[in-house]
């Protein structure tokens, strides 16, 4: 098991079909960064289901049970679902995971550590001199 993640939750979502782009807006622009402060948690992803593309899956990883237990709770989780609930065609359903295992794959560098491809400026052709 990785370091320090030991708990997960897996929230599953079905948006309404024409509301998918605000629930994804929304995600990424509220209720993300909001629970991104919640102690504990070590990662969030955002899945979507490649044959029903109004459903996703949110995980997140945690520290411990209490930490995603604290999360609950608090009444955090509650207020995030309220950000989202008018883009949703049902309560989502949440679920507790212990991880058993986790690890990074060694081929691959961590998202840091890659190089990004650098952007080419288009090159004005040199002006002629007269002579």
């Amino acid at each position: 098991m990785a370091q320090g993640i030991r708990f997960a939750r897996k929230v599953s979502i079905k948006a309404k079909p024409d509301k998918v782009e605000e629930f994804l807006s929304t995600m990424r622009e509220k209720l993300y960064p909001s629970l991104s402060r919640e102690k504990g948690l070590r990662r969030i992803y955002l899945l979507r289901d490649t044959t029903s593309p109004n459903e996703f899956v949110s995980l997140t990883l945690w520290n411990s049970r209490s930490d995603a237990h604290a999360y609950e709770s608090s009444g955090h989780f509650s207020a995030n679902t309220d950000l989202i609930r008018q883009y949703m065609e049902e309560d989502p359903v949440a679920s507790p995971f212990e991880v058993e295992y986790h690890t990074i794959s060694p081929a691959l560098p961590p998202p840091a550590a890659r190089r990004r491809p650098r952007a080419v400026k288009a090159r004005r052709p040199a002006k002629r001199r007269r002579s």
